[in-house]
């Protein structure tokens, strides 16, 4: 679409925002105009429009950032759209490399656990002897309680440490982007059949109920936020590969800003996922069909959110 047929199609929203501005705004549209906004701005620069657009566009973003940030309450308003809208939509329309990013991942889980489940010997490839016996013994279904053994500090420990060990994956698995994707390639790929190599040994040798009620609770926001990585660092590395008409540079800077809102959503996933891992899916005292449950339904409302949130947009 060139310049003039995007100015004919968005004039009369354009219009509509500074009438809005004009007349106060009601505070209730002022996270999805603003996001509309920011958007068609990202879209302008990306097409080179003409400068003057682009600082037309540029000050209707700050006129809304200032309205939306103006109270002290808008940090919930700004974290309200982000979850309600910012994130779910840039999932939705950066889906088909999200869909590669899973299917770099997930696919080799799902191979690798079946292959191990079935040809248990196979595992010895992977993992030696030492790192089999740590992870059988976490997973013990004798013991209190279940995953990593307790330090000193108990729940709150554990919480540390597996935020610090779930971001730093997310964190590499983005960042390996900048290998021209193919590092981001890797990791999503390593995770899968390490994480896959581990299921199917567990659920061979009979760890099947504890290794589920572990992994059910968090497991929904562990993995997704392990793809959403992915899909941020596959998007870097298409833009070094692909820059289009623009210099590699401006591509990537481009890039990185257009998959923020995946990594920012991949570290608040992986914030869950390290809580009720720490504090909930170790727990004995839970029945195993509760925590099963509840898995399935975080799955359900995960897939739910990411489909339905912040579709109502302003302008089309």
């Amino acid at each position: 679409m060139n310049q003039a047929e995007y100015i004919n199609q968005q004039s009369n929203f354009w219009k509509t925002c500074e009438q809005l501005l004009s007349s106060g705004t009601n505070r209730s549209e002022l996270p999805e105009t603003y996001r509309v906004l920011s958007h068609q701005l990202a879209v302008a620069e990306s097409r080179n429009y003409s400068p003057g657009l682009i600082n037309y566009l540029q000050k209707l973003v700050l006129d809304y950032h200032s309205q939306l940030y103006r109270q002290r309450t808008n940090w919930f308003l700004s974290l309200w759209l982000f979850f309600y809208d910012t994130f779910p939509h840039s999932l939705r329309e950066n889906y088909k490399i999200f869909a590669v990013a899973a299917t770099l991942f997930f696919l080799p889980l799902i191979l690798t656990t079946t292959i191990i489940f079935f040809y248990p010997e196979y595992v010895y490839y992977f993992l030696s002897i030492e790192k089999l016996a740590d992870i059988k013994d976490m997973y013990n279904p004798e013991n209190a309680v279940l995953g990593r053994e307790r330090a000193e500090d108990g729940d709150w420990y554990m919480f540390g440490f597996y935020l610090y060990n779930n971001t730093s994956i997310g964190f590499r698995t983005f960042a390996a982007g900048l290998l021209m994707g193919f590092g981001s390639v890797f990791f999503l790929l390593f995770n899968g059949v390490f994480i896959g190599v581990i299921a199917g040994y567990l659920i061979s040798i009979g760890y099947s109920e504890s290794f589920f009620s572990f992994v059910s609770g968090h497991s929904s926001f562990e993995l997704i936020a392990i793809a959403l990585s992915g899909a941020a660092g596959l998007m870097l590395g298409r833009s070094l590969i692909n820059p289009g008409n623009l210099k590699r540079k401006l591509a990537l800077q481009q890039a990185a800003k257009l998959a923020m809102p995946l990594m920012q959503g991949a570290m608040s996933f992986f914030f869950i996922a390290a809580a009720i891992e720490a504090f909930w899916s170790s727990s004995q005292s839970t029945m195993f069909i509760i925590k099963i449950t509840v898995g399935i339904f975080l799955w359900l409302s995960i897939a739910g959110y990411f489909l339905f949130a912040g579709r109502n947009n302003l302008a089309k």
